[in-house]
């Protein structure tokens, strides 16, 4: 099984990675360390990775989000 960690961004001051798992069909899952974020899981179909998650290609659309429909207090993920 294949591994790698990734930057994805920056919020308030705090890198946030994403980590992914890939199996030997080609099957992936992306999480990120903000606010545990299931931000993809992707199979290869026809040899084109799909990814079958709605997700943002950034931060901003994690937190930017003006539709956003569970509120959450961001700041209180880093306060660990």
């Amino acid at each position: 099984m294949k591994t790698t960690i990734q930057p994805f961004g920056e919020f308030e001051g705090q890198n946030v990675s994403a980590y992914s798992l890939e199996n030997k069909n080609g099957t992936r899952i992306t999480v990120l360390d903000f606010a545990g974020i299931w931000h993809e899981y992707s199979v290869i179909d026809e040899g084109t990775r799909v990814n079958m998650l709605l997700s943002a290609p950034d931060m901003s659309g994690y937190t930017d989000n003006p539709f956003y429909i569970n509120p959450f207090n961001w700041s209180r993920c880093w306060s660990y």
